[in-house]
């Protein structure tokens, strides 16, 4: 699976740059906010690359000489499509998951151009205690 860096347009004057964004999560991103840009509201911004995660690893502390700490680095993931699917409903809710599978057969996981063209023909359900946090 790839991600990518995206700039995510809210409205016609408020935008907002989200990054490690898969396929999957494209499609759910363009499926929320084109009704309310009325135009394509997800742009890739940089060349997709293989998924990642944070992960805790011991490295040398630079402050302390011979000392060791604990830092987050980000390592490559082999991430399943039901991995991403149950890491989009822990951000985005059950409801929105459920309402992007019931509109699409094959969610793409490597095309972000796919993606968004899916995205478009997509709309899902909107109430606010299904409202997406941005993080």
């Amino acid at each position: 699976m790839k991600e990518a860096t995206v700039l995510i347009k809210l409205s016609k004057d408020n935008h907002v740059q989200k990054k490690h964004v898969t396929p999957i999560e494209a499609v759910l991103l363009v499926a929320e906010h084109h009704r309310s840009v009325g135009d394509v509201p997800v742009e890739v911004l940089d060349t997709p690359t293989e998924t990642t995660r944070l992960a805790e690893k011991e490295v040398d502390n630079p402050h302390k000489p011979g000392s060791k700490r604990i830092d987050l680095i980000r390592e490559a993931d082999k991430r399943s499509v039901d991995d991403e699917l149950n890491r989009l409903r822990f951000t985005y809710g059950r409801v929105k998951v459920k309402a992007l599978l019931s509109g699409v057969r094959d969610l793409p996981v490597e095309d972000f151009k796919k993606a968004i063209e899916l995205g478009m023909k997509i709309t899902l359900p909107s109430s606010e205690l299904s409202q997406t946090k941005l993080i």
